[in-house]
């Protein structure tokens, strides 16, 4: 199996600093200049369905295509899917929200490109629950419930938890794969993560507040049973009263997650979630360290 490219861009912009400038400078990058003799792949020049596919964004300032994600089939139609953010849409109103754009695969690289402000029977699209929430702002796909067909985990770093109003908590939400998600899309449905309906939803909830708990995520097997497991970090918590020293979680993966809950951390040990949560911490010493901004999950001893 060959894998294809899948690559996206947004416009940059440098604001003013000191200067007497009044406002933002667009930044124009230089043009593109090969080596000689080297190949120039043009995508302007190329036309849909040769070898190419175009996904738009639905809002010009929504910074669609960042992130992206994608490698698994969550469908479970056999065919790969794969999903792009606008990690600063306002989906309902909601101001720098988020959404997120679940395209499922057809299989192949034809066909019209797909707009996604308008309604598309192959696009399921996931709407962030409350203003600034930056619901997208990191997205990943794999099988962490362990059935065979891909989860799609959306990072919601600025998500507010509601019942105790902790500002910049963050949340995890796994959406799990099922066929639902394609009955979703064709109904022209829009899955509004602040009330959940036609699918299958578990968040985890940052423990503190501006945690920014799901800032970064990432997917592999640590516990050795063959199922995806999560590492969260959460690189503003204070810990040990460090401030923003930072924290990482290790979800571990299963059909414990396959449900529509949501998890506050802030209590983890008398969740459903018991026994499949652990918490790591850097050393003393780390203020502002922001342990947990990036991570990575890799078999460095190759025990297998």
């Amino acid at each position: 199996m060959r894998a294809s490219v899948i690559a996206t861009g947004v416009a940059i912009t440098l604001s003013a600093c000191g200067g007497s400038g009044s406002g933002p400078a667009t930044i124009t990058p230089p043009a593109p200049s090969p080596p000689a003799g080297q190949p120039v792949l043009d995508l302007a020049g190329q036309p849909t369905g040769n070898g190419f596919h175009r996904v738009s964004g639905s809002a010009s300032t929504g910074r669609f295509g960042v992130p992206v994600a994608s490698g698994a089939d969550c469908d479970n139609d056999g065919l790969m899917d794969y999903a792009m953010s606008a990690m600063v849409a306002a989906p309902f109103g909601r101001t720098a929200a988020g959404q997120v754009h679940l395209v499922f695969g057809d299989g192949s690289l034809a066909g019209a490109d797909i707009d996604t402000a308008m309604s598309n029977t192959n696009v399921l699209t996931i709407a962030g629950a409350g203003p600034n929430e930056i619901a997208g702002s990191e997205i990943w796909i794999d099988d962490v419930t362990g059935d065979g067909i891909g989860d799609l985990l959306i990072g919601r770093q600025n998500y507010r938890e509601p019942a105790t109003d902790r500002i910049g908590a963050g949340a995890l939400s796994i959406l799990i794969g099922g066929s639902e998600l394609r009955d979703l899309a064709a109904s022209g449905t829009t899955l509004d993560l602040g009330a959940v309906s036609g699918a299958r939803v578990l968040t985890l909830i940052g423990a503190n507040e501006l945690d920014r708990f799901g800032f970064w995520f990432r997917t592999g097997d640590v516990t050795g049973d063959g199922i995806a497991d999560i590492l969260v970090g959460a690189d503003q918590e204070d810990t040990n009263g460090e401030n923003n020293s930072g924290s990482a979680w290790l979800i571990r993966g299963g059909a414990h997650l396959d449900a529509t809950a949501e998890i506050d951390l802030a209590g983890f040990g008398t969740t459903t979630l018991a026994g499949h949560v652990l918490r790591i911490e850097p050393p003393a010493g780390s203020e502002d360290y922001h342990f947990g901004s990036t991570v990575a999950l890799a078999d460095l001893d190759n025990n297998l």
